[in-house]
């Protein structure tokens, strides 16, 4: 509600119903309680799953269920959203610790679409682009608080097919 500078960890105790010092036993510093929270609340653990059972579905049935299920994430947890996004203007350390989740779902989304292209689905591209254009397309949507019904799906669909005519 405040932002983690003005909120005290006597109020985090009292929200959680929990003694003032049990949060210290846990976390060492507010800070270490964001990138918990942040690390639980991402998408990244649905991100390796979906792409753990993936590695031979098609494209255009992975790209989709990723795209709309992040949509959805974000949609759910738009509050958490906007605080980690003003926190990682002023915190380093909060910048460093979303940097390192949006590289870390990049990578996979960019491994994935490269065994695609291995597979002939896909022409051969940069991955890193294609999962960067999906993932910041869609946390741009949801900064703006914006998100147009149906955008992730016109987003694949046009990340897939490209722009050029053929």
């Amino acid at each position: 509600e405040r932002g983690c500078d003005a909120t005290l960890s006597a109020d985090i105790s009292a929200t959680a119903g929990t003694a003032h010092g049990l949060v210290y036993h846990y976390f060492r510093s507010k800070d270490e309680l964001l990138f918990a929270v942040l690390d639980r609340n991402s998408f990244l653990p649905s991100l390796r799953t979906l792409l753990a059972v993936a590695p031979s579905r098609p494209a255009t049935d992975v790209l989709p269920e990723i795209a709309v299920g992040f949509s959805a994430m974000l949609s759910e947890r738009a509050d958490f959203l906007s605080l980690v996004a003003r926190e990682s203007q002023t915190n380093a350390d909060v910048a460093a610790a979303l940097g390192q989740i949006i590289s870390e779902s990049i990578e996979l989304l960019a491994g994935y679409l490269e065994g695609r292209v291995a597979a002939g689905e896909l022409r051969p591209h940069d991955s890193t682009i294609t999962a960067r254009t999906i993932f910041q397309a869609i946390i741009g949507s949801h900064l703006s608080r914006y998100p147009a019904p149906g955008f992730e799906l016109g987003l694949v669909d046009v990340v897939l097919l490209g722009v050029l005519a053929r």
